[in-house]
């Protein structure tokens, strides 16, 4: 086996458009690098990085960055529910373990999808929360709300995380993370209809181990990792404990607008007149958690993995700033009258909101009274899973994992970003889910291998809080709605060695859920809301298929053509504005299960006596009843969640790993996404020409390192990569508010390890040219509109030190 401050303010329009405007030969000649790298990988001996990833009953090898021999080492996943090496794996999956994420100076989930084709990971805005968005080859899910389904499955250590909220991750102790594109029915249930990101923590192995690592940087960050691994009982109980500590202050400064300008008398103040008119920091991180892990031998045959972690986030909240304010186009009966350009952001990195609303609107002269709230993105979670894998003999095994899951997320956000107070709201979602899952592997000799199974969630959640939006809808309630859903699965998997070099692998899923969602709405005087105590109901089943077909070409070359679908549940509207929108007569009251059927060919191959790994993937995909929030339906406001139309995605991937001399090492990956509708519904003013959000026609990144060795003195790794996103837009109804700009993004990372390996040492700078971009826009100036949009702006460019010791 082979080794393995003030400004002038701009006038009326979109900072988004001033900040990342590129003209069109620009993006052209940013498009082409990533294809240049990999038709060069094609023709010469291209350096590779060491990516190795071992399944979760394999041994650890050497990580990224130290000196190996001249070969792309081997990766180990477990997409298909055993250990498989990649190559011989049917599934367009980018696999990478923890010393390549540390050596791409990643430290949350989001940023593993700067290199992964067709992936786009964004932390959520403000009025989100602790919520990750996710996209995978166009599909996927922006919305927070509890009553709504992921697009993306997403897993750790097995364990299915049924919400968006609570994803975005800091990487605590990983082994490595798997993230498979297409469409997962089969394997990895509902939900994944664009894909599944799995991650998979290390395993006790009783080494009597660990590292203790500590960083620190500018903008005040100061971060702590540290794991042990130790052995309890010789041979039978193993023991490991890792934690981590992440701080850093917020780069949005939050400015009092009329203790700026004296003049505006129309503009209430929310502080005694200061020096410097601040109120506070965005964007600031207080981060901890930590896992504890057991393992446990008992009998020659039987594996126990018991598994705690507690995760605690004290943030700031996101880092937003007005973007656009003025008019809506086309003229909207919601606009407010007298908002201006005034508030606009004069700069990428200031904002006027003021976390308050007015009541008596409009403003008048004097300190803002009403409702307030602290400016945070929090959450508390914890959760305890068990697996069990036993060995049944014959070539059976039988696995069983079982868990619980519980979070307490709290979040507030400016609607506008400005001292009008048009939008101030609170939210609290409490959330809590058990899973049960079975699983039985087995052979039929040389044959057919196979794994039957069931899967059991119970999830029950409650979105807490208050939405004060007077001056838009003179509305101003409490909130305690109740959200109960149920799943049952049962699937089956085979792959049948037809010939020597032939397989044929089948896979079919069959889901039943069930969701009551109950609104328990009152407005602060104590009234009760129209629609509080009506609970609106969903029951839905699907059967999913996956059917391929791969060939070993040559001896380092597999071809392979696939079909497979996914689908995501259907529900009820979670946010009526009217009892009409919750009217069960309404076509808006409810949203249909969307459904996704891909067609994919694929290539994996490992060239130039194993100093090369190419794969490549190219797919169409028919997209059906896609779920999208809209803001028009059919001319009334809402804010529903809606099946748009039906699209037709068609797209390839490339992924390239090589090493030259063993020291020089690159990996390159690309991707081209073409989405088009096939039909809209004319209800919702999605139009034909629109894409979903989230969805990059191009996109690519690359990375190098080498490493020079000094002999006795160790060796010195210089590695810098790269990556670039073409435009997306966050809104279901692209207009240029909501409309995110290309950007290429540059980190940098230089690592001393001494011959002995018992420390090292970095030095890191993260978005290297001082980019300005942004993650996401929540864009309130579409039909209907009301006339403002605001963006989270992403961090600047940042250094850090790193000092880590191995024991």
């Amino acid at each position: 086996m082979k080794p393995t401050a003030t400004a002038t303010v701009p006038g009326p329009g979109s900072i988004i458009e001033q900040v990342g405007r590129e003209r069109a030969h620009k993006r052209l000649s940013l498009r082409l690098p990533a294809f240049a790298v990999l038709a060069l990988a094609a023709n010469m001996v291209f350096p590779a990085t060491a990516q190795n990833v071992i399944g979760s009953d394999g041994p650890h090898t050497q990580g990224a960055g130290a000196p190996s021999d001249a070969e792309v080492p081997e990766i180990i996943v477990t997409a298909q529910f055993r250990s498989e090496n990649l190559q011989q794996t049917p599934i367009a999956i980018t696999a990478v373990n923890s010393a390549m994420l540390e050596a791409r100076s990643a430290t949350n989930i989001v940023d593993v999808a700067n290199q992964a084709p067709s992936v786009t990971l964004k932390p959520a805005g403000a009025a989100s929360g602790p919520s990750l968005q996710a996209s995978i080859r166009g599909v996927g899910q922006t919305d927070f709300n509890l009553a709504l389904e992921p697009g993306v499955g997403f897993y750790v250590d097995d364990v299915y995380y049924s919400t968006i909220t609570g994803a975005v991750l800091d990487l605590l102790d990983l082994d490595r993370v798997e993230v498979l594109r297409g469409p997962q029915g089969t394997l990895s249930g509902k939900n994944s209809i664009g894909g599944s990101i799995k991650l998979y923590s290390k395993k006790p192995t009783g080494d009597n181990e660990g590292y203790l690592s500590g960083t620190v940087g500018d903008y005040g960050r100061l971060q702590f990792h540290g794991a042990a691994d130790f052995t309890v009982v010789p041979d039978k109980v193993f023991v490991r404990i890792s934690g981590l500590t992440n701080s850093v202050n917020g780069y949005v400064t939050r400015y009092d607008y009329r203790c700026l300008h004296p003049e505006a008398t129309d503009v209430p103040t929310v502080q005694t007149h200061g020096s410097d008119c601040k109120l506070g920091m965005e964007g600031g991180r207080e981060y901890s958690a930590v896992r504890g892990a057991l393992r446990l031998l008992p009998a020659d045959r039987i594996e126990i993995n018991l598994i705690g972690d507690y995760t605690r986030d004290t943030s700031e909240v996101q880092a937003m700033m007005q973007t656009y304010a003025g008019a809506p186009t086309p003229p909207s009966p919601f606009a407010i009258p007298g908002y201006d350009a005034r508030f606009l952001s004069p700069n990428a990195h200031t904002s006027f909101a003021t976390f308050c609303d007015n009541k008596d609107y409009p403003l008048s002269t004097g300190t803002a009274t009403g409702y307030c709230v602290d400016p945070i993105n929090g959450m508390k979670s914890w959760g305890v899973s068990g697996q069990v894998t036993w060995d049944l003999g014959s070539q059976f095994k039988l696995d069983s994992i079982t868990a619980y899951r519980r979070y307490n997320a709290q979040f507030t956000s400016d609607g506008d970003g400005s001292p009008f107070g048009v939008y101030t709201d609170y939210n609290q979602l409490l959330h809590r889910q058990f899973s049960q899952e079975l699983r039985l592997n087995g052979s039929f000799g040389k044959l057919i291998d196979f794994t039957v199974g069931g899967f059991y969630l119970d999830a029950r959640s409650v979105n807490k809080g208050r939405i004060d939006a007077p001056v838009l809808f003179g509305t101003d309630f409490l909130l305690a709605d109740r959200v109960k859903s149920d799943t049952e699965a049962a699937f089956a998997h085979a792959v049948a060695h037809i010939l020597p070099k032939l397989n044929l692998t089948g896979g079919i899923r069959y889901t039943k859920e069930s969701k009551d969602y109950t609104y328990l709405r009152q407005n602060v005087d104590g009234t009760p809301s129209p629609v509080n105590g009506v609970t609106a109901g969903y029951n839905g089943s699907h059967w999913d298929y996956r059917l391929s077909l791969d060939y070993q070409l040559m001896r380092n070359v597999l071809v392979y053509a696939e079909y497979s679908t996914g689908f995501k549940g259907g529900g009820p509207n979670p946010r009526p504005f009217s009892p009409d929108q919750a009217a069960p007569s309404s076509p808006f009251s409810r949203f249909a299960p969307e459904t996704l059927k891909s067609y994919e060919v694929g290539v994996k191959s490992t060239l130039l006596d194993h100093r090369l790994r190419l794969n490549l993937a190219a797919f169409t995909s028919d997209y059906s009843n896609i779920q999208l929030q809209i803001t028009n339906c059919g001319g009334e406001f809402c804010a529903a969640e809606a099946n748009v139309g039906d699209a037709r995605i068609k797209g390839v991937e490339a992924e390239a790993t090589a090493r030259l001399f063993g020291s020089l090492s690159v990996d390159a990956s690309a991707s081209y996404l073409d989405f088009k509708y096939k039909d809209v519904n004319p209800l919702t003013a999605v139009q034909l020409s629109y894409v979903t959000p989230l969805t990059p026609k191009w996109k690519w990144s690359a990375g190098i390192q080498y490493d020079l060795d000094l002999g006795s003195g160790g060796t010195v790794t210089p590695r810098l990569d790269a990556s670039y996103q073409s435009q997306i837009y966050s809104d279901p109804v692209n207009l240029s508010t909501n409309r995110v700009a290309p950007y290429t993004l540059l980190n940098a990372r230089l690592t001393y390890r001494p011959s002995n390996k018992h420390w090292e040492g970095a030095v890191e700078i993260t978005n290297l040219t001082n980019k300005t971009y942004f993650y996401n826009v929540f864009d309130q100036n579409g039909l209907l509109g009301l006339g403002y949009s605001d963006a989270q702006v992403a961090p600047p460019r940042r250094w850090a030190a790193t000092l880590k010791y191995n024991f």
